[in-house]
């Protein structure tokens, strides 16, 4: 190959990997009890079910629970 061929296949990679969504551009929109846990501050899963799962709705998907990172966010602004 030469230097052409090569400069071409570099920028359609270039271009190729540029339409893809980077990992690190996704959020997440549910969070486990873990992650909640440390978003909200590093507080113990025992806190969580005694504080923030009486008064955020949370889902249930097979023996996990997910609460939506919304809903967390609505209640941190509630109790400011």
């Amino acid at each position: 190959m030469d230097a052409k061929t090569l400069a071409q296949m570099a920028d359609v990679f270039r271009g190729i990997m540029e339409s893809i969504p980077q990992a690190a551009t996704l959020e997440k929109k549910a969070l486990s009890v873990k992650e909640v846990c440390a978003y909200v501050g590093g507080i113990t899963s025992p806190t969580y079910y005694a504080k923030i799962y009486p008064e955020v709705p949370s889902y249930t998907i097979g023996r996990r629970r997910y609460t939506l990172k919304s809903d967390i966010d609505t209640w941190l602004a509630r109790r400011r």
